[in-house]
């Protein structure tokens, strides 16, 4: 049975303008097909989106929404109280009927390719932004420190070398300074731990 009165929009980011290029177009109505919805919000590893979905018609094989790697823009609860989009890349698709969808969050974009670039005369949170606007993370979806956690600005270096891929860059970075690294349906957070916040759960 449809999980009563739960709604969810998926819509497929097109991969020419990234990840973040923000509205995509509805591809699939899964109102009547949504069985299952599982979303796991995990600091030390990638968040993850799982959704069941009924395909008695096979008609989701034919739809490219579920492919592997696809990119999708995804917002699911009640008519009214809908979660702010999220964006996730689609791992892998399970069964037949059901359908068992698993993707991940974003952040697997940038823990793909190993990055070789070198800035000089910069600092670490320059650098963060220079890799956050590839992505498309810029304006309100960024949120970067510019200074320690004691209020001074951050040292300008030298040089900063990146040897390895963006994400593994960024959380290095992050431990460097005393920050976190990861991003959700906000944006992008490279920044000291908020530990004033309200609590999420």
């Amino acid at each position: 049975m449809p999980l009563a009165g739960v709604h969810i929009l998926v819509s497929m980011l097109d991969a020419d303008e990234g990840d973040a290029s923000g509205d995509g177009t509805a591809i699939v109505d899964l109102d009547g097909r949504l069985t299952g919805l599982r979303f796991l919000d995990r600091e030390e590893r990638k968040d993850r989106l799982e959704l069941t979905l009924r395909n008695e018609d096979l008609q989701l094989f034919e739809d490219p929404i579920f492919e592997k790697g696809q990119k999708l823009l995804v917002s699911w609860g009640y008519p009214g109280h809908m979660t702010p989009p999220r964006r996730f890349i689609v791992k892998k698709s399970e069964g037949t009927e059901p359908v068992k969808v698993i993707c991940n969050c974003v952040t697997d974009l940038l823990d793909r390719v190993k990055g070789n670039r070198r800035e000089e005369n910069a600092t670490d949170s320059e650098f963060v932004r220079m890799i956050a606007q590839e992505y498309g993370y810029d304006g309100e979806l960024l949120h970067v420190q510019d200074t320690r956690p004691d209020g001074t600005p951050l040292a300008r270096r030298d040089s900063i070398t990146q040897r390895e891929t963006d994400a593994r860059m960024l959380a290095r970075l992050a431990k460097r300074n005393g920050f976190i690294f990861y991003i959700d349906a906000t944006g992008l957070h490279w920044h000291e731990r908020q530990v004033n916040s309200v609590p999420r759960k």
